[in-house]
């Protein structure tokens, strides 16, 4: 990449969600020999290379890095959205020294996967390995940088306990106001690591006056489900005291009936393609995530923000808007947690000019969510996958 030079680089505000994209364009340098020597057909492919990083911080670190080389607009803004569509923050621009940082820090790249990566990207990690070190205040900057705004105490508490129990500790520090006894800050977490599925605020008064955030915790685990009870203070700027009560294994059965939402579901049957009609929903849906699976294609559209983490109320997939499988058979089924989230999706496919080609054959609203339970399943029509419910 000695031929290159960083001229943009991104990240997202989601450290606190536990998960960070970033986003570089790298451009051939004009004085460059190997530029010199290319005609402009060779050199338009190799002028810019544009990679997006994700960086799963309460994993291993490093969980995927995508690469497209040109100036193909739709190109890079799938690239990007691959990695960002379904973080819920904005990108703020950071330095080549932040982003290399970014990479040095996050990485956690043992030998054997740093030999698995592709040259170009391998490259960029030597660079990053070779700058030289942050002070403190200068990681403490960047962290705050890459830090949503919390507005209420709800969301330091929702983002404290979600960082705890999965026993990051360096997020744990980000949520912690600095006006806080360090002494009364106590981990509230389970003997494993866990994470966050649903959290429950009551508020209650405390013994010296101040306001009391009763939680009531639901952490996933590999062992299974537990509920963990605690109890938080907090101010504008964090949690100021944290304290856990006890918690207790849930059974199959109680994590059913604890984690039990409703899911709102209308399918269609396609009168086009499935491969035409997904082209004109990925243009409808340009920020949404997409996965393939065996019986189709699944979009995933997120609200543009982590708002429902400052939720008295919190539900890990609270910032899904709506989903779409197009099956294989040509069948579109779409879902949603709310109300308002299904009706929204129905308007988007009138607004996007794409029900035209659409059948409606049936709107449902379940007492559990099935959607997910469809794709995994392997069916590619609804209607029969459907008979297996009833």
């Amino acid at each position: 990449m000695s031929c290159y030079y960083m001229k943009n680089a991104q990240a997202s505000e989601s450290r606190l969600m536990g998960v960070v994209g970033l986003y570089i364009h790298w451009a051939l340098k004009e004085d460059e020999p190997q530029a010199a020597e290319l005609s402009e057909a060779q050199i338009e492919p190799v002028q810019n290379i544009h990679q997006a990083y994700c960086f799963e911080l309460e994993e291993d670190g490093l969980d995927r890095v995508s690469e497209e080389l040109g100036t193909d607009v739709e190109k890079i803004a799938a690239l990007k959205n691959g990695v960002f569509g379904g973080l819920g923050s904005k990108l703020k621009r950071v330095t080549d020294r932040e982003a290399f940082w970014m990479i040095k820090r996050f990485s956690g790249l043992e030998a054997s996967m740093f030999k698995a990566l592709p040259a170009g990207v391998r490259q960029v990690f030597e660079l990053a390995a070779e700058q030289a070190p942050f002070t403190e205040e200068e990681e403490k900057a960047l962290l705050k940088k890459l830090c949503v705004p919390v507005y209420t105490q709800f969301g330091w508490v929702n983002y404290y306990l979600m960082r705890s129990v999965c026993k990051d500790m360096d997020g744990v520090s980000l949520t912690v106001s600095s006006y806080a006894d360090p002494a009364a800050v106590h981990p509230v977490c389970l003997p494993q690591k866990g994470g966050l599925v649903r959290n429950r605020i009551d508020i209650a008064d405390g013994e010296d006056g101040d306001t009391v955030f009763c939680c009531e915790s639901v952490v996933d685990t590999e062992k299974g489900t537990y509920v963990l009870l605690s109890e938080l203070t907090a101010d504008q700027n964090g949690v100021t005291s944290a304290k856990q009560k006890s918690y207790f294994r849930l059974s199959e059965w109680e994590t059913y009936r604890k984690l039990l939402r409703p899911e709102y579901l209308t399918y269609f049957r396609l009168s086009e393609e499935p491969e035409a009609f997904d082209e004109r929903l990925r243009k409808a849906l340009p920020k949404a995530s997409c996965k393939l699976y065996d019986a189709g294609e699944l979009y995933m559209d997120y609200n543009p923000d982590n708002s429902h983490v400052e939720r008295p109320i919190f539900n890990i997939g609270d910032d899904l808007q709506a989903s779409y499988f197009i099956t294989t058979a040509g069948q579109l089924v779409m879902a949603s947690f709310t109300a308002g989230g299904i009706l929204a999706a129905e308007v988007m496919l009138r607004t996007g000019l794409l029900d035209d080609v659409l059948e409606p054959l049936g709107r449902y609203t379940f007492t559990s969510p099935v959607l997910g339970r469809f794709v995994e399943s392997g069916y590619d029509d609804f209607g029969e996958f459907l008979k297996l419910l009833i």
